[in-house]
């Protein structure tokens, strides 16, 4: 895991989301709201809504949901929250890390790369996901913003990039630098959370669920192939290769 040239950008820091990305959470969103669509004789979600909800605050997601499958009137937000939660609870025990992503976070931190998270999540759900092996290695980050972090409210959920300036911010309070956007990759699963890491200035990495690679078009509308973002299926196909990764931790 070394880089190779030195016209490579240089990654200081990296901010990571996490639903999808490092843990298999998303696959237990699409299981729990198909449970809930069952209650309602609703089908079960299909990628194509799934595709335009990735990484929205709840609030956001409850909307899109009882819109697109014709639940106006029918289910609250409150409702919808509490049948969530009750479905979810039963689930959040089977959450794990996905491949690659311990050997990448260890890696990270073994060299001195400050690591953050950056998710929609809020403080409740992030609580109950962290679970067996997930803890340990989730307390090496020096930062976590959360989706309910009222500085977020208003409208500054992902796709704007408020929620990785605020990673970034609290990175350099913890470590004492003055690491800037350019010196960071964003890591993202969802379309909409590489349009905020774009936002925001940094180097991107997209490593889309596989469901998603027939989203790909709506990822190229935004991103001008290779040279604004990398993309690959797994995090253990990471092109190190690409970067000059140059630790900051004293």
């Amino acid at each position: 895991m070394t880089s190779s040239s030195s016209l490579n950008p240089v990654i200081k820091c990296c901010l990571f989301d996490m639903d999808g990305l490092l843990i298999n959470t998303e696959d237990i969103y699409t299981l729990s709201t198909s449970l809930l669509l069952k209650q309602y004789n609703r089908p079960p979600m299909t990628w194509e809504f799934k595709t335009q909800v990735m990484g929205l605050p709840g609030p956001e997601v409850y909307k899109k949901f009882v819109k697109y499958f014709n639940l106006e009137g029918m289910l609250t937000q409150e409702e919808y929250s509490e049948k969530q939660h009750k479905i979810q609870e039963q689930l959040w025990e089977t959450c794990a890390f996905l491949p690659g992503v311990e050997d990448m976070l260890n890696y990270l931190y073994a060299i001195g790369i400050p690591i953050a998270i950056c998710t929609s999540s809020t403080k409740v759900k992030f609580d109950l996901k962290i679970v067996n092996s997930i803890k340990k290695l989730i307390e090496k980050f020096d930062a976590i913003i959360l989706g309910d972090d009222e500085r977020l409210e208003g409208g500054f959920g992902k796709p704007h990039p408020r929620i990785y300036e605020l990673g970034l911010e609290a990175v350099n309070s913890k470590n004492c630098t003055n690491i800037k956007p350019s010196e960071t990759i964003v890591f993202e699963d969802a379309v909409l959370g590489c349009q905020a890491g774009k936002a925001f200035g940094a180097n991107v990495c997209w490593i889309p669920h596989t469901e998603l690679f027939c989203k790909i078009s709506d990822f190229k509308k935004d991103f001008d192939g290779e040279k604004d973002a990398t993309v690959i299926q797994s995090m253990s196909e990471f092109p190190f290769k690409n970067f000059e990764f140059l630790s900051v931790k004293k």
